[in-house]
């Protein structure tokens, strides 16, 4: 039977005008897709991926298809990257694009600036095979009752897959800007419907964890990785377990982004590889000098350019969008990017002309070493907004901020920074450049994949023999030992202090010690398992004891909580008792203003410390948060997962992890109710665990919030419990394993080019 589906896959030439592909299901709904060629494969993906995420991906083409006024309602928000979007904001936005043709004509580029011919096969495959599920089911049978029958499940074009790579890739730039460009309006004007508003220092809404080991540091291996993003689990940014191989040219197991027919985290033969959210600006904004008498006209080179107006439709309402040169006019209050009569502001953003970030997936799929990433980044540059942790089987560890980044070195920025820009550029990376000059456009640098970005040569990366890693930070700190300083300041702060960096750099050192307590030093596959769900709370174990020590002098009425306080193991496990006094106390403390020494740059893995008693009222801190929980019922000594949950029906799955604020690795972030109830909505969601070896590479993997959405799925719930449980789901890469897993099933699906 193995022989009959190999000649199947290879394919004779008589089957060359059909898809054909066989997807194999592994434990937790792992979708293992083969296929002949990258048509197929796509067709195969896009196929099982409508299985489980029919009513997901129609929810996102409604989005990129500007549509989601018109059947979900124009007042009405989705979730988007942890925040809120309005719909008719979003249909402006999305239609706006739409109507531009951007997105057609970038794909007609040549590559690396357009798809190459492995992404349009695969693109115009995932569509056929997206079409081919809804036209076997039927829309009004569809298995997820959420949107059965309804009329915003549709065939797709590969036009949509494309304008579903094209968002992600603006994600960090006009797409989290999307409320300040669709909020532009000249002075007096009314401004359409907007969404919540991201802070600069946050805008894509992600975040994550990444270490890659090296052969010093690793044992019983090669080299290792671990992957621990933190993406939100009720919005497009929601990870799909996926395996995509095609005999002798391509084999890569990980997790993919909704609709995206790559690998974008994982490991193939050879490498093993996560991302983390860069800190990197990916835009700069040009201040426009408006003519006098006339705010939607700017001066440029001496001459007077008025502002293309762009009115775009949605159902009977309309907005005009204002463009320039440089991009569109933006405003930002909180920024001080204000339209007057004498001064707008206009976004250029280095992603927004290019479509090179489904290359860049693409070819990293295949990579053979970190050398080999590396070649591939400096010639594709098409990584969007993300650092890279990659391990290989020579015993490197790589980290790099290494996608597009707009070329603001110092001397442009003095010849072309306006007087607002060093304001704007020290406090958030942004910079702002003088519109009213064509010489002041974003320069070409030698070596750059395309004009007015970094070279990959400028950028901050590091290879290490014993490890790498990063945890939301900038590029400074990418190993307890190394230090990357000098960059131009739009790459990230240096010398700054997140707590979570600080615990990781920890791990890392106790580990390669065995001062951990977690056994011989070094690095293996159930070593990096147990450090993850290790749980521990790096501010718990910095200031538990003075706190205790100044609850116990506050007075008789706060005794008991100082026994929970003093018993409390110091973890974020489901199990801790005290890890629930504990945050609502560090709450009222204030957090970082609360420590007794605040960070040094000059000690950033042993500052901030201490809890600041002399200039804090601790017991009264105490006090209320006592008086809190005992008015919701809450026992001092409660269980963290006890009221930290996730749902699935009536079924209740305590949750492990902690808040950024709280110094956790295993970051799990929560709405707290009037009950007093942690409601995670977002935090640790795919885990991975990979090790490279002369045999060949072995990984773990568990997704917390499992492969569908679709409440009647058998994958709705399955790995939500294993991760409740701290357990892990082996990643079969192997044929063999592949067949022998307990959950295996295997179906062959053909198509019509």
């Amino acid at each position: 039977m193995a022989a009959a589906a190999a000649a199947l896959l290879a394919g004779p030439p008589s089957a060359a005008g059909r898809y054909q592909a066989e997807i194999r299901r592994t434990e937790g709904g792992m979708a293992h897709v083969k296929a002949p060629g990258y048509g197929s494969l796509g067709f195969g993906y896009g196929y099982a991926y409508a299985q489980d995420q029919a009513c997901r991906f129609a929810d996102i083409v409604a989005t990129v298809s500007a549509r989601r006024s018109r059947h979900f309602g124009p007042d009405a928000s989705y979730g988007d990257a942890g925040g809120r979007t309005n719909n008719l904001a979003s249909d402006f936005f999305h239609g706006r694009s739409n109507d531009s043709g951007i997105v057609e004509r970038l794909i007609k580029r040549p590559f690396p600036h357009g798809p190459g011919p492995d992404v349009r096969a695969a693109v115009r495959g995932f569509a056929a095979g997206w079409n081919a599920y809804l036209r076997r089911t039927g829309v009004d049978e569809l298995p997820d009752p959420r949107c059965r029958g309804a009329a915003w499940v549709r065939p797709i074009r590969p036009i949509d897959v494309y304008r579903r790579f094209y968002q992600l890739g603006l994600r960090a730039s006009s797409g989290a800007l999307l409320e300040a460009i669709v909020g532009a309006a000249p002075p007096g004007a009314t401004t359409a419907a907007a969404g919540d508003r991201r802070p600069l220092d946050g805008l894509t809404g992600l975040a994550s964890n990444g270490y890659a080991i090296g052969a010093e540091g690793a044992r019983g291996a090669d080299a290792l990785l671990l992957s621990n993003t933190h993406f939100h689990s009720a919005d497009d940014t929601r990870w799909y377990e996926l395996h995509l191989t095609i005999p002798g040219k391509l084999d890569a197991i990980g997790a993919g982004l909704q609709g995206l027919p790559v690998v974008n985290l994982g490991f193939n033969r050879h490498v093993a590889w996560t991302h983390t959210t860069s800190t990197a600006r990916r835009f700069a904004v040009y201040e426009l000098e408006l003519a006098p008498g006339d705010p939607t006209s700017y001066m440029l080179d001496g001459r007077k350019v008025a502002m293309r107006r762009r009115t775009v439709h949605v159902g009977d309402r309309t907005h005009t969008f204002y463009e320039t040169v440089w991009g569109p006019v933006v405003v930002r209050p909180d920024a001080t990017l204000d339209w007057t009569a004498a001064t707008a502001y206009a976004l250029a953003d280095v992603n927004a002309t290019d479509f090179r970030s489904a290359n860049q997936w693409a070819a990293w799929n295949r990579a053979r070493s970190v050398a080999d990433w590396r070649r591939k980044a400096a010639r594709i540059q098409g990584n969007p907004w993300a650092n890279s942790i990659v391990a290989d089987d020579r015993g490197n560890a790589y980290y790099g901020d290494d996608g597009a980044v707009p070329n603001l070195r110092p001397a442009f920025l003095e010849q072309c920074g306006t007087a607002k820009s060093p304001l704007l550029m020290g406090a958030a990376g942004i910079g702002v450049l003088d519109g009213s000059r064509t010489d002041c456009r974003l320069p070409r640098a030698a070596g750059a994949a395309a004009r007015g970005i970094l070279p990959n040569s400028a950028l901050p990366q590091v290879v290490r023999p014993d490890y790498t890693f990063n945890s939301n930070d900038s590029f400074w700190l990418p190993n307890a030992r190394v230090r990357l300083t000098g960059f131009p300041r739009v790459l990230g702060s240096e010398r700054v202090f997140l707590p979570r960096t600080r615990l990781a750099a920890l791990m890392a050192e106790q580990r390669l010690a065995g001062t951990d307590g977690l056994g011989p030093a070094g690095f293996t596959l159930r070593k990096m398992r147990e450090l993850f769900f290790s749980n521990r709370n790096l501010t718990g174990e910095l200031v538990r004891d003075p706190l205790v020590a100044a609850c116990r002098g506050g007075g008789a009425d706060i005794a008991a909580a100082c026994d929970v306080l003093a018993a409390w193991d110091l973890r974020a496990d489901a199990g801790s008792r005290g890890a629930v006094l504990f945050r609502e106390v560090w709450r009222r403390l204030g957090g970082l203003s609360a420590f007794a020494t605040p960070f040094s740059k000059a000690d950033p893995l042993g500052t901030p410390n201490g809890l600041a008693t002399d200039r804090i009222d601790v017991p009264a801190a105490i006090r209320a948060a006592v008086e809190d929980l005992e008015s919701k019922g809450i026992a001092l000594d409660a269980p963290l997962g006890e009221l930290q949950y996730e749902l699935r029906g009536n079924e209740r799955l305590p949750m492990s992890g902690c808040p950024d604020s709280e110094g956790c690795f295993n970051i799990l972030t929560s709405r707290r109710d009037e009950r007093g109830v942690y409601e995670p909505y977002t935090g640790s969601s795919f885990v991975m665990v990979a090790a490279l070896t002369e045999k060949g590479p072995r990984g773990y993997a568990i997704l917390r919030y499992s492969q569908s959405e679709n409440p009647r799925s058998n994958h709705y719930a399955d790995q939500t419990r294993l991760y409740a449980q701290e357990r892990w789901l082996p990643l079969r890469f192997r044929e063999r394993a592949i067949r022998r897993d307990r959950g295996y099933t295997s179906e062959r699906v053909t198509g019509r080019r």
